[in-house]
């Protein structure tokens, strides 16, 4: 319970803190607006409701035709001896669930900053990710004690788990804040397409406990309302990123 207790208070710690921050980075910064439009809003919406489900669908087929190695991977995460071999595992089985969205992009004739990613705020939103990044890493030291892990523990394998979680930071915002998210908002509006986006987020993280599947979609609100200030999901990508590895030190 204690353990429980923790976890949420450093969680919600994290996740006001992003959003005060982001307020005043954009007082300060000031993101540009320049909404991304679509001919057709609701079949854009349509297909990226069917690719995160193909995703889904091609992950399930990778688990089960690399069992073992899965299973593999999937103990990395409970003891340290993330390899830079799983490094590139991760990396692999990322890219291919994203296949199908980079697919549709070129059949669709959309640019990549249909999906949040080109130089519009590309600094700022980058700024902000590396800002949210630390303090995330700072409350994590905070909250449970694991000064000792960042200032002198860290080894080769959490290098490697950080560079693979930036495969799952980037797919991941890619997907959700940046195909899907874009697409709803343009057709059900800013709110009821973020809101959505959010919901979609967690169902597709289901598994674990009720306190997990909470903790997913307040933070797929945090990161669409960011994505919505920003309107770039490199920095997002980056937090991501930081966020899993954080949690990789926690269980360690």
């Amino acid at each position: 319970m204690d353990e429980l207790l923790q976890a949420l208070l450093y969680a919600l710690t994290v996740w006001i803190s992003a959003i005060a921050l982001t307020l005043l980075f954009n007082r300060i910064a000031r993101f540009r607006r320049c909404p991304i439009s679509f001919a057709s809003p609701r079949r854009e919406s349509m297909l990226g409701l069917f690719l995160v489900l193909l995703s889904i669908f091609i992950g399930v087929l990778l688990e089960i035709a690399f069992y073992p190695l899965v299973l593999t991977l999937s103990a990395e995460y409970q003891v340290p001896t993330y390899s830079l071999s799983h490094m590139f595992v991760q990396w692999f089985f990322k890219g291919v669930t994203f296949a199908p969205f980079i697919v549709a992009l070129l059949i669709r004739r959309q640019n990549l900053s249909t999906i949040g990613l080109s130089r519009h705020n590309l600094r700022s939103s980058m700024i902000l990710g590396i800002l949210l990044s630390g303090i995330t890493v700072l409350f994590y030291v905070i909250a449970f004690g694991k000064e000792n892990v960042i200032v002198s523990g860290l080894e080769y394998f959490h290098f490697y788990s950080l560079m693979g979680m930036l495969s799952v930071g980037f797919t991941e915002e890619a997907m959700f804040r940046g195909y899907l998210q874009l697409r709803l908002t343009a057709w059900l509006g800013a709110r009821r397409g973020w809101v959505l986006t959010a919901i979609i987020f967690a169902i597709c993280h289901i598994g674990g406990s009720i306190f997990n599947m909470v903790s997913v979609f307040i933070i797929g609100l945090v990161f669409g309302w960011i994505m919505q200030k920003s309107e770039n999901i490199v920095g997002l990508s980056i937090w991501h990123a930081f966020m899993d590895w954080v949690w990789i030190l926690y269980r360690s």
